[in-house]
């Protein structure tokens, strides 16, 4: 130890040997204050990383479970189209099979479809199909759909087609069309209606998506 350092440590003990029990007291005290707030400030620390973890762990518990019903519950999907016409007087003729892909059954399933040679694309609000007044329009009443069973949908026009029908997608003139929409519950029931929609019109001798709504599915 050198001098100074000598010096400034006969200086301390000097100064501790006149201390006051007061002053003892306060220092004292002063020193644990600080031991308190390290404390504090560690613990403070270690609680904020525990809840940032916890935090962290929910939300990928909450994806898990997210992705789990996505992939176990019922998806209806569109599963085949066809495009005729009737042998006896010639009216075009659709077919639409629909079907659950997913892992489970489809509960309360409901809906409807039209039919119709139209100009122009079915109606549509707020980015949904409407029904058409013209249209040929029927209900869908499927009660429970079990998982792969196939709803097949037959629907024709008791019309012959006019001069300007197209047998093209993309060709212009007048087209049959085949739209709709079908809701139902899903298991574990998650508080909503899903639905399955679908706009489609002929090409061929098959029906092919509309510009607008042709597949849509939550």
């Amino acid at each position: 130890m050198s001098e100074s350092e000598m010096k400034a440590e006969l200086e301390r003990k000097a100064k501790r040997e006149k201390e006051t029990p007061a002053d003892k007291s306060a220092r004292s005290t002063a020193r644990a204050t600080w031991w308190i707030a390290g404390f504090t400030i560690i613990l403070a620390v270690t609680s904020m990383l525990q809840w940032c973890e916890i935090h962290s762990g929910s939300r990928d518990t909450h994806k898990l479970a997210e992705a789990t019903l996505a992939a176990s519950r019922a998806w209806v999907v569109v599963q085949g189209t066809g495009f005729g016409f009737t042998k006896d007087k010639n009216f075009p003729s659709a077919r639409v099979v629909l079907a659950d892909s997913g892992d489970s059954p489809a509960f309360d399933v409901e809906g409807w479809r039209c039919v119709e040679i139209r100009g122009d694309e079915p109606p549509m609000q707020n980015s949904q199909l409407q029904k058409s007044l013209t249209a040929v329009c029927l209900p869908i009443a499927g009660g429970t759909l079990g998982k792969g069973v196939p709803i097949t949908m037959n629907a024709f026009i008791p019309a012959e087609v006019p001069t300007d029908f197209s047998q093209d997608t993309e060709g212009s003139g007048s087209h049959f069309y085949y739209w709709g929409t079908i809701t139902y519950d899903i298991y574990p029931f998650d508080g909503k209606r899903h639905s399955t929609s679908f706009c489609l019109k002929n090409g061929g001798d098959q029906l092919s998506a509309c510009h607008e709504g042709g597949y849509q599915a939550d």
